[in-house]
């Protein structure tokens, strides 16, 4: 199951870094990307009701992709481009299917 507190306390953290100028905390290249690849099904339910902050988690996609090595993840994600076209996720989404080992 994800831990959504915890989840929550590094996403705000990296938000509130972004608003700062600051770099991403270690938490957000190592941890959650762990947290998420455990179980990608909930990984997905989870990202699926998290427009607002969609744009910033996708920036440890590729890392996720790494870490789980999950196919369904990258569809998935494409089809978060193709929902939120606003969003342009283009370049993070092809980083996450180079870190895919065939």
């Amino acid at each position: 199951m994800i831990n959504g507190k915890r989840v929550s306390q590094i996403l705000e953290y990296r938000k509130w870094t972004v608003e700062r100028n600051l770099d991403a905390p270690s938490e957000w290249w190592e941890e959650l990307p762990i947290i998420f690849a455990k179980n990608i099904e909930e990984t997905i339910r989870y990202f699926d009701n998290l427009k607002e902050d969609i744009e910033i988690l996708s920036e440890i996609f590729e890392y996720i992709a790494e870490t789980s090595q999950s196919k369904e993840f990258i569809k998935f994600i494409e089809n978060l481009q193709r929902k939120y076209i606003e969003i342009d996720m283009k370049k993070e989404i092809q980083w996450a299917k180079n870190a895919i080992k065939d």
